[in-house]
C-alpha cells in the first residue's frame, strides 16, 4: 500500500476526503491481511502489511506544476506529518527488509507503519 501526499492546512477540505477514503482502503486491506495471515499461519507463511507515509521521491517532487514549485509542494507535504518531515526511501526500505528478516518471525497478520505518524496521530 502507498500511503497518501498530505498537504499543508491550505487544502483541509481535500485532506480530509483523502483520509476518508484512505481510510475505507486501508479497513479493506487489514480484512485482507488479516485473512491471508489466518489461512497462511498453518503453513509457515506470514502475512503483514507494510504501510508507507509521505516518502521523499523524484516522482512524489515531479508532481508540482514546475521544477521551481518542487520544494514548496513538499515542504507542504511535510508539514502535514506531525514527525515535520516526509520519509527517506531508505527508511522505508529498512522496514520491508525487517519484515521479510527472521527478525520479525513471531509477526503475522500485522501493519508496520512507516508514516512518520500520520495514521496514529
Amino acid at each position: 500500500m502507498i500511503g497518501p501526499v498530505h498537504p499543508g492546512r491550505p487544502i483541509q477540505r481535500g485532506r480530509q476526503r483523502r483520509n476518508n477514503l484512505q481510510k475505507s482502503y486501508g479497513c479493506t486491506a487489514a480484512t485482507s491481511v488479516d485473512t491471508w495471515a489466518a489461512e497462511l499461519v498453518g503453513r509457515n507463511i506470514r502475512v503483514n502489511t507494510l504501510v508507507p507515509g509521505s516518502t521523499e521521491t523524484p516522482g512524489l517532487a515531479g508532481l508540482a506544476s514546475s521544477p521551481a514549485e518542487a520544494p514548496g509542494l513538499l515542504q507542504a507535504i511535510a508539514s502535514g506529518v506531525p514527525m515535520g518531515r516526509m520519509a527517506h526511501p531508505d527508511e522505508v526500505a529498512d522496514a520491508a527488509l525487517f519484515l521479510a528478516s527472521d527478525q520479525s518471525s513471531f509477526m503475522t497478520g500485522g501493519e508496520l507503519f512507516v508514516d512518520g505518524g500520520e495514521q496514529q496521530i
